[in-house]
């Protein structure tokens, strides 16, 4: 029937009331569809009580057309005046009166729905579950029966059931208003019990990308961004909050969402939208924002402002739960800046457990370190050795207490020391570096046996050990210490064999080529001596190397290498560091071999040193000699007063005890 048929049929039923003086219009005046027609008007225009009157007279007639509607349809009227009792009493009405009527399960629908409200799940899912299975369920009525199913399942404590419930909603209504809401529910019931993060992800996703329910939109997004974070995935948390308040221009989202937004941001990286949110921070919550903001301004490397910012926390809300944090991210802050006192003082105020406890510790121990009180420090390591749950931190404790005590010169304790971290962690990364500590500390307090075994343990158990070649020259020196030389020839060997360009290469040649001088191998000797020039050793080296190999010159008898060599040293301007048995010898065959500006050198640089009277007289007489033949007679003259008359003697009786020691004098200066 069409508005205008039934303004028509409202005015014809009128008009009968009225004609009627006993005042009571009888719902048979009409027929039965017409009448209902008529109530459903006044239904619609809100005359509730004058609605039911006529469904009532419809109702009560059960065989009459559209009696089951006009049973249920008083329930409905009153349930919108707010009169629950009797829309109760309606509905079961209905139920009982028309058990196979469609308009039965609508009333055990709202008959649930009341359940619900009324705080009484049991019921609600009682009824909702032999809706849901029931097989004239009107569409209108089956995505919302499946949402309550799954809603009063999860009051219940039935996740299994809740969910299946917003399952099948989702499956058979995908785009009804409330398969989104249901997507946020189980969403919610799977991140309660740990459910799979995709499908969690996909459900929000989908509610959250839907324009019909703006606020469910926001709802998932929210909880999407919670979600995420939680899971550390901080770019997806950071992205959805920035949708939420992309799509709550007109800041219709939640307050409580800035603060979880701002940490998403900082974690992701995205620090101007942090503080931005920082920026917009709702009241209250202060000492919170504060936190946040600290954090976002160190982050940004705007030390200087996030310091301020701790420091306002902790003087304004020393009790608030953000100041133990801030107390340790400032400390950390100030021990990064290297303001160590500062440091010292703040991680030792700051209250906190767990691993910010551990690193409180460590701030305080380095922080000792850094201003000298050692002692301290050494013994905040200990307590970080004893406290449990950071194994590798107390290794690097146990390394830097045993450096301190190295460089204190406890040379013993830190040894000891070096040793109990290798036997607590073989495997660190440290170890064979305090096993190379422990040796050198060894060494320093002449217990060459204990060096050498710390040296040996560092190349057994640490072949690929980045210093071995230094570790192969301490253990050579220790064999050396012990008079192992045969030990410490193969070691110099194997060094020079797989190192050959170590910086300890050309020490090593010395050292080993000395080694063959004892054993009377001069010729190998010259040319590990030569070998270690090659390696452009540092001045003082490089003059000790070559006085060395002037002596195996001399043994080998070809002195006429030596001289030049040792001429060399002169020109060189290494005078000073010859020893004078070789100057004496150096000047003496030079003038025998006519090399008489050789032999004014190297006499002059023997007078310069001031040994002793006679070496300097024999000096200044060789010096005159070939100053002499060379026909400069000035300055010859000038030589031979430098002798003065306890000189003038015969040259062959002057030196000659000199000259008969000389390379046994060389040997044992060298040695």
């Amino acid at each position: 029937m069409s508005g205008e048929a039934a303004v028509e049929l409202l005015k014809r039923v009128f008009a009968v009331c009225a004609f009627l003086s006993l005042g009571v219009c009888s719902a048979h005046a009409v027929e039965p569809a017409d009448q209902l027609q008529f109530a459903d008007g006044l239904f619609a225009r809100g005359l509730y009580d004058l609605a039911v009157r006529e469904y009532r007279a419809l109702a009560d007639t059960p065989d009459a057309p559209g009696a089951d509607a006009a049973s249920y349809r008083i329930g409905e009227a009153r349930r919108l005046q707010g009169q629950l009792d009797a829309a109760i009493e309606a509905y079961r009405a209905t139920r009982q009166k028309f058990p196979q009527s469609v308009y039965a399960l609508r009333a055990n629908f709202r008959l649930a729905e009341g359940a619900i409200n009324a705080g009484n799940p049991e019921e609600a899912f009682a009824l909702l579950s032999d809706l849901s299975t029931a097989k004239d369920l009107p569409d209108d009525v089956t995505a919302s029966t499946l949402y309550y199913l799954g809603y009063a399942a999860h009051q219940l404590g039935k996740d299994k059931d809740a969910a299946a419930a917003y399952r099948q909603l989702i499956k058979t209504t995908p785009d009804n208003a409330y398969a989104y809401l249901g997507r946020i529910e189980l969403a919610a019931s799977l991140i309660a019990t740990n459910g799979k993060q995709a499908e969690i992800v996909k459900l929000l996703e989908e509610a959250a990308n839907q324009g019909a329910l703006p606020t469910a939109a926001q709802q998932a997004l929210r909880l999407l961004g919670d979600y995420t974070y939680r899971n550390k995935d901080y770019a997806a948390s950071a992205d959805a909050y920035a949708r939420l308040f992309s799509q709550s221009a007109d800041d219709s989202a939640p307050n409580s969402a800035r603060l979880p937004a701002a940490w998403a941001f900082l974690k992701a990286n995205r620090f101007a939208e942090a503080l931005e949110q920082v920026r917009h921070a709702p009241s209250g919550n202060e000492a919170a924002w504060l936190y946040l903001d600290a954090n976002a301004q160190r982050l940004t490397d705007k030390k200087k402002e996030a310091r301020a910012a701790y420091e306002q926390l902790l003087k304004k809300y020393a009790n608030a739960p953000e100041a133990d944090p801030a107390a340790y991210e400032l400390a950390l802050l100030l021990f990064q800046e290297g303001d160590f006192s500062n440091a010292y003082a703040r991680a030792s105020a700051a209250k906190s457990n767990g691993e910010i406890s551990r690193d409180l510790l460590w701030i305080r121990a380095e922080s000792a370190r850094e201003t000298g009180r050692s002692d301290e420090a050494v013994q905040l390591y200990g307590e970080i050795v004893d406290a449990k749950g950071d194994a590798d931190r107390a290794i690097a404790a146990r390394f830097r207490a045993a450096r301190l005590r190295q460089e204190a010169g406890a040379w013993a304790d830190a040894s000891e020391r070096y040793r109990a971290l290798v036997a607590v962690a073989p495997k660190s990364t440290l170890a064979p570096d305090a096993l190379f500590a422990s040796a050198v500390s060894r060494a320093q307090i002449k217990e060459s046996e204990e060096a050498l075994t710390d040296w040996a343990h560092l190349l057994n158990d640490y072949p690929n050990y980045a210093s071995r070649d230094q570790a192969l020259f301490g253990k050579a020196q220790a064999e050396l210490a012990l008079d192992q030389t045969e030990d410490a020839e193969e070691t110099f060997a194997l060094l020079l064999r797989d190192f050959p360009d170590s910086p300890v290469a050309a020490e090593a040649h010395v050292q080993y080529g000395s080694l063959l001088e004892q054993n009377q191998n001069f010729a190998e000797a010259e040319l590990h001596y030569i070998q270690a020039l090659r390696k452009n050793p540092d001045p003082a080296l490089s003059r000790r190397i070559q006085f060395r190999r002037v002596g195996v010159l001399q043994r080998q008898d070809r002195p006429d290498e030596a001289v030049e060599a040792l001429n060399q040293l002169v020109a060189d301007g290494a005078e000073a560091e010859i020893p004078v048995q070789l100057l004496d010898w150096a000047a003496r065959w030079n003038l025998e071999h006519s090399n008489y500006t050789a032999t004014v050198s190297t006499a002059t640089a023997l007078a310069e040193q001031k040994i002793s009277p006679g070496w300097t007289q024999i000096a200044w007489y060789l010096a005159g000699r070939a100053q002499l033949e060379l026909n400069q007679a000035d300055k010859a003259g000038a030589s031979f007063k430098e002798i003065g008359d306890d000189g003038r003697q015969d040259d062959g009786r002057l030196g000659s005890g000199v000259a008969l020691g000389g390379v046994g004098a060389v040997e044992k200066e060298l040695d």
